[in-house]
C-alpha cells in the first residue's frame, strides 16, 4: 500500500501540539475512529468482572474522534524514540504496525457485536505486556495524568489513616476548604448511581496538591474511618487534536475523557468521574490513584519489540470499537506493505 511520504514523522514526541499539527497535514483514508490520543500508554489491568489481567490503555486526555491514521503515526513515533539505530527503530515500528493490522483483521472477522472483548486476554496483548512488565502486572500499573507513586503512601497518624507526604513534592491542602469539598461533592454526583450512593458515605480526611499542575491526592474514608480510598485529580485541557478534528460536543473536557474511557478501555476505572475547579472554572478528572508507569530509559531492543507488539494489539482493539473494522482491514491488506511503509515514513 502507499503511505504518505514527505515530512518526516521523526519529531520531538514531547511537543504534542507540534506533532499533531504535522501529522494532521498528511492525507488520510477517510475512515474515522475514536482516537486514543498522542499521550496514550499501556496499562496492565486486573478486570474485576473476568478476574483476568489484561492489557489496556491509559493517558486518554487527548482522546477525540478523528482519522485512525493520526493515532498510528503519533504512537509509531513515540515507540521509535530513543532506539539505537534507524534499523532498530524501523523494526519496532514494523512490529507495532503488524500487531495493529492483525488486531483489526481479527475484529473484522468477529461475527457478533461485542465480540471484540475476545481480544482482551489474547496472546498478542496479554502475553506481550506480561513480558514487558516482567510479571509485575498486578492492578493498574501506570498513570500519566498525575505522576506520583501512590502505593505505600498511606500511613497512620494518631490512629487515623493519612497520606504520607515525605519525599512527595506536594503541599498540604485544607480538606475542609470550600474548593475541595465542592469538587468532591460534584465528583460524587458524576458517578454511576450505585457508586454514587456508596461514595455518599465517604468523607475527605486528607489531601495534598501541586500548585503547578492543579492536581490533588485526596484520601476519603467512610463514617467509621474505615475503607480508605486514595483518589487523584488532574486538570484536563482541550485535546491537542481539536484544532484539526473540531471541538468535542460535550459539557467539558473531563466528560470527553470519561466518554473515551467508556468506549476504548476494556476495564475502565470504576471510580472515574469529573468535576470543576470552582476557583478557576477548569475541568477536572477524578480517578483512583495508581503507581507510575515504568521508565523506558535503558529498555532493551527485545523489550521495545514486545512493547510495540502489545501497543499495536491494544490500539487495534480500541479502534475496532468505533471504526468500520472490515473496511479498515481491507485498506490495510494482508501483506506487510503497511508495516514497511509506516516504518520507513517514521524513520526515513
Amino acid at each position: 500500500m502507499e503511505w504518505p511520504s514527505g515530512t518526516s514523522l521523526l519529531l520531538d514526541p514531547l511537543d504534542i501540539a507540534g506533532l499533531c499539527a504535522v501529522v494532521a497535514q498528511a492525507p488520510t483514508s477517510g475512515l474515522m475512529t475514536h482516537l486514543v490520543g498522542p499521550t496514550a500508554h499501556l496499562l496492565a489491568v486486573r478486570d474485576e468482572r473476568s478476574e483476568l489481567v489484561v492489557a489496556d490503555l491509559g493517558g486518554l486526555e487527548h482522546a477525540i474522534e478523528g482519522p485512525w491514521e493520526w493515532d498510528v503515526r503519533t504512537i509509531a513515533l513515540r515507540l521509535a524514540r530513543d532506539t539505537q539505530s534507524v534499523e532498530k527503530g524501523r523494526a519496532v515500528v514494523s512490529q507495532f504496525a503488524h500487531s495493529y493490522r492483525d488486531a483489526i483483521r481479527s475484529a473484522a472477522a468477529l461475527e457478533h457485536a461485542g465480540g471484540w472483548q475476545g481480544l482482551a486476554s489474547g496472546p498478542g496483548a496479554l502475553g506481550a505486556y506480561a513480558q514487558l512488565t516482567r510479571g509485575g502486572a498486578k492492578g493498574k500499573t501506570a498513570s500519566a495524568a498525575f505522576p506520583v507513586t501512590a502505593r505505600g503512601r498511606l500511613g497512620w497518624v494518631k490512629g487515623n489513616s493519612r497520606i504520607v507526604r515525605k519525599e512527595l513534592p506536594f503541599d498540604r491542602v485544607e480538606v475542609d476548604s470550600d474548593a475541595v469539598l465542592r469538587m468532591f461533592a460534584e465528583y460524587r454526583e458524576a458517578l454511576p448511581e450505585a457508586l454514587s450512593l456508596r461514595m455518599q458515605r465517604m468523607v475527605v480526611v486528607d489531601a495534598v496538591g501541586r500548585t503547578d499542575s492543579g492536581g490533588l491526592l485526596v484520601l476519603v474514608v467512610d463514617e467509621e474511618g474505615n475503607d480508605p480510598i486514595l483518589l487523584q485529580t488532574s486538570v484536563v485541557h482541550e485535546s491537542a487534536w481539536e484544532p484539526f478534528a473540531g471541538d468535542a460536543v460535550l459539557g467539558s473536557d473531563a466528560q470527553r475523557v470519561l466518554l473515551a474511557s467508556t468506549l476504548l478501555q476494556v476495564s475502565p476505572d470504576p471510580l472515574l468521574g469529573w468535576s470543576s475547579d470552582v476557583r478557576q472554572t477548569r475541568s477536572v478528572m477524578w480517578s483512583q490513584a495508581v503507581p507510575d508507569q515504568p521508565s523506558r530509559l535503558g529498555m532493551t531492543q527485545w523489550l521495545r519489540l514486545r512493547e510495540a507488539a502489545a501497543m499495536g494489539s491494544v490500539l487495534g482493539r480500541a479502534h475496532a470499537r468505533t471504526v468500520d473494522a472490515s473496511a479498515l482491514a481491507g485498506y490495510l491488506g494482508g501483506s506487510d506493505g503497511f508495516d514497511r511503509a509506516l516504518a520507513e515514513s517514521t524513520l526515513p
